[in-house]
């Protein structure tokens, strides 16, 4: 896991617990379909957020030698998660991909305006890290689409997030810090999520109060940055 300041000592000794428990987890999936469909996709991009699921999917990437372009579509004005970077970095220091960055405002995403964005330049057909067991929604999708709706081609859509830790710890990948920010076990870390700090989606489950606990300071940024000038 990458290292943060914003760590307990609390949240470090759970976090032991659980890699331990990812060092024994047997992984139910089946990797080399996994990198078998990923060698074969005929897609335009992937898409990556630095989340555990995203690693997860590029990694599966790198060792099929596939040249698909990998987006981090950014944030503006302090919304990214800061911790990202630290991922991303980490990633790209040992592993080849064809990566990409394109930057966005919040006001970008609402209608769907940074996915049509991306189309214009990489393509419509996207490959996403996506699993069924995150929601409803998302379990539906992919029982009657599958993995591939021929618009949206979804790898790892039938790992569980044990699969996905037990993955993450054999290949010594870096983890984000966020799922280790459990308050000592009040955040579970399967419903961690590291898009946008402050946006409206995702919100639920306590994200809130979850984000203001360990990223306090990059909430008030984003308050600095919309209060007019001059104003105290």
């Amino acid at each position: 896991m990458i290292p943060s300041h914003r760590h307990k000592p609390e949240d470090l000794e759970l976090w032991a617990e659980l890699e331990a428990a990812d060092a024994v987890a047997p992984i139910a999936a089946s990797v080399a379909d996994a990198v078998r469909q990923v060698a074969d996709w005929r897609g335009d991009y992937a898409g990556t957020s630095w989340g555990k699921d995203s690693v997860t999917m590029l990694h599966l990437i790198a060792r099929a030698g596939s040249q698909v372009p990998c987006v981090y579509m950014r944030l503006r004005n302090h919304r990214d998660n800061p911790d990202c970077e630290a991922v991303r970095d980490s990633f790209l220091a040992r592993h080849r991909i064809n990566y990409h960055e394109r930057t966005f405002t919040y006001e970008d995403c609402q209608h769907g305006e940074h996915w049509d964005a991306i189309a214009s330049e990489f393509g419509r057909r996207r490959m996403t890290a996506l699993r069924a067991d995150e929601s409803t929604h998302r379990r539906m999708s992919i029982g009657r689409w599958g993995l591939d709706t021929g618009a949206s081609f979804r790898p790892i859509g039938r790992w569980n997030q044990v699969d996905v830790f037990a993955y993450l710890h054999m290949h010594d990948l870096p983890v984000h810090p966020a799922y280790a920010m459990l308050g000592g076990g009040r955040w579970p870390r399967e419903y961690i999520r590291v898009h946008s700090i402050g946006g409206e989606r995702g919100s639920e489950r306590g994200r809130t109060d979850w984000e203001r606990e360990y990223y306090g300071d990059v909430l008030r940024r984003m308050e600095a940055a919309r209060r007019p000038q001059g104003s105290g």
